[in-house]
């Protein structure tokens, strides 16, 4: 959320009109987003409802995690439900988080495997490997649970930052395998096909940014 809010919605009453509010400071860290509890009715629980790009066929996340920091506004009175919800091929599954998060930023990886302790909604029956799978494989719906305090008087706020969704097998994003940057030479990298003569000539200044390799065709031949 450095930038915008990702295109998250709010569902259930947040804020009152189903869209966040960008905050460019104050996340963990950088940029977050918050939304308020419009206390005008009573209404049911309000959620953080994922876009797009966390939707669809998500078998790879299987035995990874979903990740995210969660904050509340001052609170008097706070109780239970269900925190993360995901629906998928007509099938949702919830799992509880533990504790509630406090004014502050705190941080959950809830697992996306069996011992994350996903149950069917509706039931007391924890969601099998399989079924877990079965909703990941056409993921339709990512909530994330946004209101924890239940006192009518109390607007109250909450914020999210840093959802990460990652596979059994995730590499960090922060860490790449390899790169060539050609800040300092060309890498080993070389031409061939006759680019000027097969050796390519480095630049320290001009590329995307900082340096960069340049090549030229040698047309003697064709």
């Amino acid at each position: 959320f450095s930038r915008d809010t990702g295109l998250w919605q709010v569902i259930g009453n947040g804020g009152g009109n189903g869209k966040p509010v960008h905050a460019i400071a104050g996340g963990n860290p950088g940029g977050f987003v918050s939304a308020t509890d419009a206390k005008t009715v009573w209404d049911a629980t309000w959620y953080w409802q994922a876009p797009g790009k966390f939707l669809g066929d998500l078998s790879g996340a299987l035995g990874g995690d979903l990740s995210f920091d969660l904050k509340q506004s001052p609170y008097s009175s706070q109780y239970d439900d269900q925190d993360v919800v995901l629906t998928g091929n007509r099938v949702t599954i919830f799992a509880d988080i533990s504790p509630n998060p406090g004014t502050g930023w705190t941080s959950y990886k809830v697992p996306l495997a069996e011992s994350g302790n996903w149950f069917i909604l509706g039931t007391k029956v924890q969601a099998t490997g399989d079924e877990i799978l079965l909703v990941l494989s056409s993921l339709d719906t990512l909530l994330i649970r946004g209101e924890f305090n239940n006192y009518y008087y109390d607007s109250d706020a909450g914020g999210l930052d840093n959802v990460v969704l990652t596979g059994a097998h995730s590499e960090p994003p922060s860490v790449p395998i390899r790169i060539s940057e050609f800040n300092q030479d060309e890498n080993g990298w070389s031409a061939i096909n006759n680019g000027s003569g097969i050796n390519p000539t480095h630049k320290l200044a001009g590329g995307n940014p900082g340096g960069f390799v340049l090549t030229t065709d040698v047309s003697t031949v064709w």
